[in-house]
């Protein structure tokens, strides 16, 4: 309906434009229940934002929104667990941060999760590593993470990308104000990159 209308270039009779407008919101609505079930809850929650009051729009806008986990280590490659290095990554800023770990050869190896002003512990091999995080408020899951309103950046821990974890000891690293232990900066990334 909306390809037949939308070849009229003008009004054919009363009431064709907000037909369009059904047919419209009728097409993205569907798009976003598809990207909902595909757990890609931001761009749901961006098409379903910009239909306002269509349906329950609102209702499943908020619904978009994911609790945030209650665990830190999402995720861990089993080749990696060891008690021979603890890493504790503290998160001192009010956004929550999404941390990705990788060892040298871009092998992602952990997804931790750090709400704001906590802190999460990792038990690792010894290594060479490299982390990226990306830091936002609403959570979105792991496929979109804080979608267009988060922060995404490539880490460098005292200035390198790649920091070295050797057997026996314990390591800090510390974002946000009031750093304590190594401190962490970042380079921005685009999301699709992180």
């Amino acid at each position: 309906a909306h390809k037949i209308l939308s070849q009229y270039p003008s009004n054919p009779y009363p009431g064709w434009q907000d037909l369009m407008t059904e047919c419209y919101n009728q097409i993205q609505y569907k798009d976003a229940e598809a990207q909902y079930k595909k757990e890609h809850y931001y761009k749901a929650y961006v098409i379903y934002k910009s239909l306002g009051d269509f349906k329950d729009s609102k209702k499943k806008m908020d619904k978009c929104i994911q609790d945030k986990p209650d665990k830190h280590i999402l995720f861990q490659d089993g080749d990696y667990e060891s008690s021979s290095v603890s890493l504790t990554i503290k998160n001192n800023r009010l956004v929550n941060e999404y941390v990705k770990m990788y060892n040298s050869k871009d092998k992602l190896i952990a997804r931790i999760f750090i709400k704001s002003f906590d802190s999460a512990t990792i038990n690792l091999t010894s290594g060479t590593y490299h982390i990226n995080s990306a830091t936002g408020n609403n959570w979105f899951g792991k496929k979109d993470m804080f979608g267009d309103e988060g922060y995404y950046a490539r880490n460098k821990v005292n200035g390198s990308y790649n920091f070295v974890l050797k057997d026996n000891y314990r390591y800090t690293l510390t974002s946000g104000a009031g750093a304590t232990g190594d401190s962490v900066g970042g380079e921005t990334i685009n999301q699709n990159d992180f």
